[in-house]
């Protein structure tokens, strides 16, 4: 089985701690996400519920007469109280609760935000119900996971073993695509590995 996850295109409005907050693609982000799945179709495509995946998602997918599940363990990490605002913005009320985040965000959480535990618990929880969802898929057949960079460091996290702290250590450009190949022994033992990662054509 081979699990494709590509990250979302830009989004309109200003950078920041997006989270849970629902804004959709720009133009340009649909052009970009269109141009790194050219001339590709997967089995299923499995996306987050917020619009900036969704929407594309659902418009492609229908187009193409590909199978679509929305699954809301892949939305991004809820910020809580920093959702939608611009790190010089929450600098100005929060200081103090930002740069203990930046320095350990697995210790300091934004205020009525989701930790960073819980966050990974909730991804690799939906990343393992996909993997059981989709059995039935050969092991050279695709699926597609289109959602958001927060998710798609955690899963590679996860594949790699990779300490939480060393979470933000791995880039996922906009409309990037990553590829985890899943196997499974004569005990069905399963097996992930990273095949590639940060592609914007595949």
């Amino acid at each position: 089985m081979i699990i494709d996850l590509l990250r979302h295109g830009e989004v309109e409005g200003k950078k920041s701690f997006r989270g849970h907050t629902d804004d959709p693609l720009t133009k340009n982000g649909w052009r970009q996400m269109m141009s790194s799945i050219d001339n590709y179709k997967p089995e299923t495509v499995i996306y987050s519920p917020l619009k900036r995946c969704a929407e594309f998602t659902e418009k492609w997918a229908d187009q193409n007469n590909i199978k679509s599940i929305s699954m809301p363990e892949f939305m991004e990490m809820n910020f809580g109280d920093w959702d939608g605002l611009t790190a010089e913005e929450v600098q100005v009320t929060h200081k103090k609760e930002l740069n203990d985040f930046w320095k350990n965000p697995i210790k300091y959480t934004p205020p009525n935000g989701e930790k960073l535990i819980d966050f990974q618990q909730r991804v690799v929880n939906g990343f393992y119900a996909l993997i059981e969802n989709n059995t039935d898929i050969d092991e050279d057949q695709n699926i597609l996971l289109i959602t958001h960079g927060g998710v798609i460091r955690m899963i590679l996290a996860h594949v790699l073993s990779m300490p939480l702290e060393k979470l933000f250590s791995i880039e996922c450009p906009l409309a990037s695509m990553s590829r985890i190949r899943i196997t499974f022994d004569e005990n069905n033992n399963q097996y992930s590995s990273l095949v590639f990662h940060g592609c914007t054509t595949i």
